[in-house]
């Protein structure tokens, strides 16, 4: 059965002047894989359990704390209970991406100067609370240059790019939206966002999902927003029209190199 937010998503992209295809979907579609990973041990909680301090939730400190929001002051990587695990969704508190998200409460929306956003229809209260997963085609580094050229004839940039800092390395997760997307795709920037990303591990360590959560209170029918980086490039940035007081006046741009 078509949701409301999925048919609004769906009749949205058609509009585009891009008119490229599109598919709704509700989880990434992964091209590759990275034979090195190995499935994550799961952990000894039985069905009734919560897991409030089992090995999965506090492997790298306590993830979310008695309302399953995000733990203010985490700092380290985020693993949540997987397939090896024997509690259930239902009662785990350590499952909160894997729960519902708050697609019945979001609003595809028309703006005068941003093209399409999304708006929340019920105020949150809390920081920290789970919103959404960006969702799309997880590709390669090269499949993501090869796409980065192709958007030079597009209007609208789909591709995510998310770099994590380790000591040693920078492990890179590309997302493309542009044709099997949901309804985050259609979430702007701004200079003083509402969301952040989050990235999310379940079963293995590579691709995390790219979860959204809450930076602060948010108001009901506030748009939602979050930044799509830190670098002003001279030449590709476009104009931001965010209106935050904190508006840097040109969008991010971050090259996949």
């Amino acid at each position: 059965m078509t949701t409301t937010i999925e048919q609004q998503t769906i009749t949205t992209a058609a509009a585009l002047n891009e008119k490229t295809p599109f598919v709704y979907i509700d989880s990434c579609l992964i091209q590759t894989t990275n034979e090195e990973d190995e499935q994550y041990e799961g952990c000894l909680c039985s069905s009734e359990d919560t897991c409030t301090n089992c090995s999965c939730a506090t492997r790298f400190g306590l993830n979310y704390d008695s309302n399953c929001c995000l733990n203010s002051n985490k700092l380290g990587p985020v693993l949540e209970c997987n397939s090896e695990c024997d509690c259930l969704l239902e009662t785990c508190q350590n499952r909160v991406s894997q729960q519902e998200d708050q697609s019945k409460n979001v609003q595809i929306i028309s703006t005068s100067n941003k093209g399409n956003g999304v708006i929340i229809n019920k105020p949150i209260q809390r920081s920290g609370t789970y919103i959404g997963e960006y969702v799309g085609e997880v590709l390669s580094e090269e499949e993501a240059h090869r796409r980065i050229a192709q958007t030079k004839t597009f209007e609208h940039n789909y591709l995510l790019l998310y770099n994590e800092h380790h000591s040693q390395s920078i492990i890179k997760t590309f997302i493309d939206a542009r044709y099997y997307g949901n309804w985050t795709r259609f979430i702007n920037h701004s200079c003083n966002p509402n969301l952040h990303i989050v990235p999310i591990r379940i079963d293995q360590p590579t691709p995390p999902r790219l979860a959204f959560f809450t930076l602060r209170e948010i108001q009901e029918h506030e748009e939602l927003s979050y930044s799509y980086g830190t670098i002003v490039d001279d030449k590709f940035s476009k104009p931001c029209h965010c209106s935050s007081s904190s508006c840097i006046g040109f969008m991010p741009y971050q090259q996949t190199d």
